[in-house]
C-alpha cells in the first residue's frame, strides 16, 4: 500500500508517503489487518451461499433479523445498564425481558408470515395471536392512578 517511506542515514527513519487528508480509513485497516472480509475462504464457494439458501427462506431470514435487532446488545452496553442501575439483578433482568422481547416479536412475524404463505402452524400461530394480544393490552390499558396513600409517612416539624 506504500503508506510510508523509510529513509537510512541521520535523517533517516519513517515518513508519511503522501499528506495525511490523502489517506481513506480503509486504506490504513487493510493495510495493518489485511482482508476486511470476515472468512475469505468462503466468500467464493458457490455451494455455500446455496446450501444456506436451501436452509433459510426469506421470512425465516428477516424475523432472524429482527430477533438480532431487538435481543440483548453487547456486552459494553450490559456493562452500561449494570452501571447505570446499580444492580446486577436489574442488569440480567433487562437483558432477559429484552431477549424475551425479541423472541416474541421473531415468533409473532415468522407465524403470521407462515400462516399468509401457506405454511400454517396452528401451536404457533395460536401462541403468536396470544402474544399479539398481549402486546395490545399492555399499549392499551386503561391508566389507574392511585387515589390514597397506602403507606404511613411520619410528618417531623
Amino acid at each position: 500500500a506504500h503508506l510510508v517511506k523509510s529513509g537510512r542515514g541521520s535523517q533517516g527513519g519513517y515518513r508519511l508517503a503522501r499528506r495525511p487528508e490523502e489517506y481513506t480509513a480503509g486504506e490504513i485497516i487493510r493495510s495493518i489487518e489485511g482482508s476486511t472480509m470476515p472468512v475469505p475462504c468462503m466468500e467464493d464457494d458457490p455451494n455455500l451461499w446455496a446450501a444456506v439458501a436451501g436452509h433459510y427462506s426469506a421470512l425465516t431470514a428477516y424475523s432472524f433479523m429482527v430477533f438480532n435487532l431487538l435481543c440483548a446488545p453487547c456486552f459494553a452496553a450490559i456493562g452500561a445498564i449494570k452501571r447505570e442501575m446499580n444492580s446486577a439483578k436489574w442488569t440480567w433482568f433487562a437483558v432477559g425481558y429484552q431477549c424475551l422481547f425479541a423472541y416474541a416479536v421473531a415468533l409473532m412475524i415468522f407465524q403470521f408470515g407462515s400462516a399468509f404463505t401457506g405454511n400454517l402452524n396452528i401451536v404457533g400461530l395460536i401462541a403468536a395471536i396470544v402474544i399479539l394480544a398481549l402486546f395490545l393490552y399492555m399499549l392499551f390499558r386503561p391508566y389507574k392512578e392511585s387515589n390514597r396513600l397506602t403507606r404511613t409517612v411520619k410528618i417531623t416539624k
